[in-house]
């Protein structure tokens, strides 16, 4: 299997919809994690120990691209749901959880897995790097 084929398995994986074999956002997705990565570690090509690095990656940006353009369409996650932490009925009082109370909305979990997804940690790079090609 490929990196792109890899990358859109966890994207459906993920819970995301419509990932087509002719998604030119995969497609560039990929290539602008690889040349993130190979730039990164001063490389030509890429080493194999970084092969699920690349994949997590790509597939992050593909996330980050299509959730800006509004193009995202997730299985199970409504974006724009916000869960209520406390609603009292006498007078009517209604509070919304935050991240300060320990509760992430659905939205502010998907970027904390974009986020996680998307900037591996800088120790799995730093293995690979080189001062000259």
């Amino acid at each position: 299997m490929d990196i792109r084929e890899e990358t859109a398995r966890l994207l459906e994986e993920l819970g995301v919809l419509g990932v087509s074999q002719d998604d030119f956002i995969l497609d560039f997705a990929v290539k602008h994690a690889e040349e993130i990565i190979l730039t990164d570690i001063n490389h030509k090509e890429m080493p194999e120990g970084l092969r699920y690095t690349f994949v997590c990656m790509a597939a992050g940006l593909y996330l980050q691209d299509t959730k800006a353009a509004g193009r995202l369409q997730l299985e199970s996650v409504d974006l724009a749901d916000t869960p209520a932490k406390q609603i009292k009925e006498g007078d009517v009082q209604v509070t919304f959880a935050a991240a300060s109370d320990g509760s992430l909305t659905p939205e502010a979990r998907l970027d904390a897995l974009i986020r996680k997804l998307t900037w591996p940690d800088p120790s799995t790079l730093t293995r690979y790097r080189r001062l000259s090609c």
